[in-house]
């Protein structure tokens, strides 16, 4: 007894049909990568914002830090602080690594921006 294993007749390949088919189906995996290539892109992309947003809540309260201590030290009237005088500015790190930097732009008003790692926040403060 014999066994033919490949026995097999490759008919598709001659005819006008198996190459339409074969055409048809490299068309439908081509939409196939496109469509699931631009889904990999919007979620890379939104891990990328998901990042910056948990950067963005140090830099806010950096920023909302340094308003604060510049409001206080214009309030308390103390000659020789850096916010008593307009357009004077002060400059720290938090013990987060955050920044801020306060400046006193007018008489009753207060700009004050805050940054972590690459995002920064700005906080205006004024007041009567």
């Amino acid at each position: 007894m014999t066994y033919k294993i490949f026995n097999f007749q490759f008919s598709i390949f001659n005819s006008q049909k198996g190459q339409t088919v074969i055409l048809i189906s490299f068309f439908i995996l081509m939409i196939i990568l496109l469509v699931t290539l631009s889904a990999a892109a919007i979620m890379a992309m939104e891990i990328r914002m998901s990042g910056e947003i948990a950067n963005s809540i140090p830099a806010f309260y950096g920023a909302d830090a340094g308003a604060e201590r510049c409001l206080y030290q214009a309030r308390m009237g103390v000659a020789g602080d850096p916010c008593f005088e307009i357009s004077t500015s002060i400059t720290s790190t938090l013990s987060n690594g955050a920044t801020f930097t306060a400046t006193r732009t007018a008489a009753n008003e207060i700009d004050s921006n805050g940054k972590f790692f690459v995002t920064s926040r700005s906080i205006q403060l004024w007041w009567p």
